[in-house]
């Protein structure tokens, strides 16, 4: 007699809601044990009027033994592969517009979208960052992408538009010929604040104020409003300044609450003594 035994599952899987009727799919998820098969009875008992929800209770109205179709794409021993997985498959392969998700998934702002085949800054593999300065640092740029720096300053840089949209954010860049990897804030039409990250695998993170340019009409413009304050120096022909409590500050690439912190500090200096 064969016995028949139950096959180890690994424990989150993928999974996919189906229309019966024309079999396209119309929901992407995460799950374990039983969660895929928790939705009609969502949509049954509750009336909450969610997109996936109107959707199901759609297709159960049109025959009474219609059923929605569920369909598990992978299994994963990890969450995290299972998140990568189904932020691929609503990005990429069906599309958050095509779908009744709210939300694209974890990691999103990496994933490719939908039908877009233009290059795009953070995803493809041929990155050009701007190297500003002369002497191309070459050992230094070298370290910064040992320790993953430009990740670390794009994180920075979402994580500001994420918090306060109103700030205007340029792209990390590398500065000085490569000595750091900047973040610009455009603060007012006379001065900008650089979030410098050192190339140490300490991940230090240096705060100045710049001129918006380094042109020397822009260079002397900056130092032209910066001498209205009278706690404020500026430095080296020009180039720079601090505030107050940076000069022995410190903090980490990835103290993104704290760097922000910086970010409304200046910015409040500067508009509570205009």
């Amino acid at each position: 007699m064969t016995e028949l035994r139950e096959i180890p599952l690994k424990p989150y899987y993928v999974y996919e809601l189906v229309d019966p009727e024309d079999s396209i799919v119309f929901y992407i998820g995460k799950g374990t044990g039983k969660r895929a098969l928790s939705h009609e009875v969502e949509a049954l008992n509750s009336d909450h009027d969610k997109d996936k929800l109107t959707k199901i209770r759609e297709i159960l109205a049109r025959n009474i033994n219609n059923k929605i179709g569920v369909r598990v794409i992978g299994r994963y021993d990890t969450e995290n592969e299972a998140f990568s997985v189904e932020s691929t498959l609503i990005n990429w392969v069906y599309g958050i517009d095509n779908l009744t998700n709210i939300s694209r998934g974890r990691h999103a702002d990496y994933m490719r979208p939908f039908e877009n085949n233009e290059n795009i800054v953070g995803i493809d593999i041929v990155k050009n960052a701007a190297i500003h300065g002369t002497g191309y640092l070459q050992d230094k740029i070298e370290n910064h992408d040992r320790y993953n720096h430009m990740s670390h300053a794009e994180d920075i840089r979402d994580f500001i538009i994420e918090k306060d949209s109103t700030f205007d954010v340029d792209a990390p860049c590398y500065w000085e010929a490569g000595r750091y990897i900047a973040v610009f804030v455009n603060l007012n039409s006379n001065l900008r604040l650089i979030i410098q990250l050192t190339d140490s695998g300490a991940n230090n993170i240096v705060f100045n104020l710049k001129p918006i340019s380094e042109n020397r009409v822009d260079r002397q413009k900056f130092s032209n409003y910066l001498n209205q304050y009278n706690e404020l120096s500026v430095r080296n022909n020009e180039s720079y300044s601090k505030l107050p409590n940076w000069e022995n500050f410190k903090v980490k690439s990835n103290d993104l609450e704290k760097i922000f912190k910086q970010l409304t500090y200046a910015k409040n200096y500067f508009n509570s003594n205009v």
